[in-house]
């Protein structure tokens, strides 16, 4: 039976690369985009007919994250991977002898944290009923406050921070049912996070990169011991 996978913010930058990828090695890919507005994934639909289910989803909305949950289920109720990839660094917030946007902050929770947790939580089961589920939480090297030297983007690092402290728990809690959870630092990627295309056109390492790292440690065999939070590559990195 082919291997299924469901991605959050797939309709463009890294996600639509994650669902390109896990396309192209067969699996069956259920995309969740926010904004229907772009082409891509449709244009991935017509070259891997059948393959690709589009969902409409608010990592933020509850009732979103339902509905897309069960049309999963409609179609078997089983998860081999889920890639909680969605999110958000819009925050005009800055130091902290700047003003803060409290809007912003909470914004940047809602989509970063407490996103993922709501995905996971609607699919956990479809997960359990795999051979070797395997759950990818998309983090940042921000989120560890060992190599934490930024004294901005308060919202976006403790964000990824609090992601990675979720990751642990789920970890622990699925640890005997063979569940391997990662957390993954994409790489610096050209990206629309931030807003404006411009800052990040020079980024060293290509969303196309950054995806095929990422599906090629989630089909890698990983152990209790392993380390969970690394980068693209596979290198570790401190909590």
């Amino acid at each position: 039976m082919r291997k299924r996978a469901y991605v959050t913010g797939a309709e463009r930058g890294l996600g639509l690369a994650l669902t390109e990828e896990l396309l192209t090695q067969g699996f069956v890919v259920f995309a969740g985009r926010y904004r229907n507005e772009q082409d891509d994934l449709a244009e991935l639909g017509v070259r891997h007919s059948g393959s690709l289910h589009i969902l409409e989803l608010d990592v933020t909305n509850q009732d979103s994250v339902d509905a897309a949950a069960r049309k999963i289920g409609e179609t078997g109720e089983k998860i081999d991977l889920l890639i909680n990839n969605a999110g958000l660094a819009l925050d005009r917030s800055a130091t902290m002898l700047d003003p803060f946007y409290w809007d912003d902050m909470h914004s940047v929770m809602e989509v970063n944290a407490f996103g993922p947790l709501r995905v996971t939580k609607s699919v956990i089961e479809y997960l359990r009923k795999s051979d070797h589920p395997v759950l990818v939480n998309i983090s940042s090297i921000a989120g560890s406050t060992t190599s934490l030297t930024r004294t901005h983007q308060y919202a976006y690092t403790m964000s990824k921070s609090a992601l990675n402290t979720q990751s642990k728990l789920i970890r622990n809690h699925f640890v005997g049912e063979g569940l391997t959870v990662l957390v993954i630092h994409p790489g610096a990627m050209p990206t629309l996070i931030l807003g404006d295309p411009e800052v990040t056109r020079d980024a060293p390492v290509t969303t196309a990169e950054s995806a095929r790292g990422i599906v090629a440690l989630a089909r890698r065999e990983w152990s209790a011991d392993d380390p969970m939070f690394m980068d693209y590559l596979g290198n570790p990195i401190p909590w």
